[in-house]
């Protein structure tokens, strides 16, 4: 009997995997696909990291061990997994948006910098930034390789021990006598404990379970550059999360948005902060008024 049975191998479930069998785990891990398929959520080519996460700041420790992990991974694998690209977090200096952002950082003590919306527009003019503008730019963020990571967190976990099967479909998911079955194959796996790392699949392995949730559709897009490819790349474009433009009355952001690219724009920061400390400007105090709604965007790979 195995310690652990981990059921779906994408990036949830492929870490989890590795983790447990080099923790000296006996782990059995189960794919219904193959590794790094393009029928669940972790594929596409590229995925946006960052440190500083508006959706909470509880989440900070988390996503910092996460990179430890993920660059001992790409030692390990000897791959590239992450590229470092710095990263733009883009709304109106009292919404919530950016309110949330420098409160993850400020807990956190994660590194960014402040910029108002002349020094937006000015570094980074391939986005149409509205007047009240100004974004947190976090030199940390970057894009991992969501296909690759997963690959090599297999391949780890099969190096230290894990039973890996692929092309697998779990037909049912029993609880007996203090631990799991898994039925895969017409073949019967049992384990102490089992993962359901299954996305969209998961409620489908509990029909005797009442849970509040649903399985909702994210879709995600990539954009070939109009002009040049290179102003769209690592060293020139951060990865961005800003809010969804309203434009209601026909008008569209500032033309000057639109100003003249030029070899600034790559020009490494040189006013930034902590959560403990600031040198530079320092962000305005917040109000109450209302902002647009946040959205999260995606960078080119």
């Amino acid at each position: 009997m195995k310690d652990v049975i981990v059921i779906g191998l994408g990036a949830m479930g492929s870490m989890t995997a590795w983790q447990a069998a080099a923790a000296g785990a006996s782990v059995a891990g189960v794919e219904q696909f193959t590794v790094g398929h393009s029928r669940g959520s972790s594929h596409g080519g590229s995925r946006i990291y960052r440190q500083i996460l508006f959706e909470g700041k509880e989440y900070v420790p988390l996503a910092r061990r996460s990179l430890d992990l993920v660059m001992d991974l790409e030692r390990r694998s000897g791959r590239p997994l992450f590229t470092r690209s710095g990263g733009l977090v883009i709304g109106t200096a009292d919404g919530p948006l950016i309110r949330d952002t420098l409160a993850s950082a400020a807990a956190g003590e994660v590194e960014y910098e402040w910029l108002e919306p002349g020094e937006l527009r000015r570094r980074y003019p391939q986005h149409a930034a509205f007047d009240d503008d100004v974004a947190v730019y976090e030199p940390g963020a970057g894009v991992l390789r969501p296909e690759a990571c997963i690959a090599a967190a297999v391949a780890a976990a099969e190096r230290a021990g894990a039973e890996i099967r692929t092309g697998s479909p779990v037909e049912e998911l029993r609880v007996a006598d203090g631990h799991v079955e898994v039925v895969t194959g017409g073949e019967t796996i049992r384990a102490a404990r089992a993962v359901l790392a299954t996305g969209a699949w998961g409620l489908d392995l509990l029909p005797g379970f009442s849970l509040p949730l649903r399985t909702q559709r994210s879709c995600l897009s990539w954009f070939r550059a109009a002009t040049d490819p290179a102003e769209y790349g690592p060293a020139r474009f951060p990865r961005s999360s800003g809010r969804a433009a309203r434009w209601t009355d026909g008008a569209s952001p500032t033309s000057t948005a639109r100003a003249s690219r030029s070899a600034s724009a790559a020009r490494p920061a040189s006013a930034g902060w902590t959560g403990r400390r600031t040198t530079g400007t320092t962000p305005p105090p917040r109000t109450s008024r209302p902002s647009r709604t946040s959205a999260a965007g995606r960078s080119p790979a």
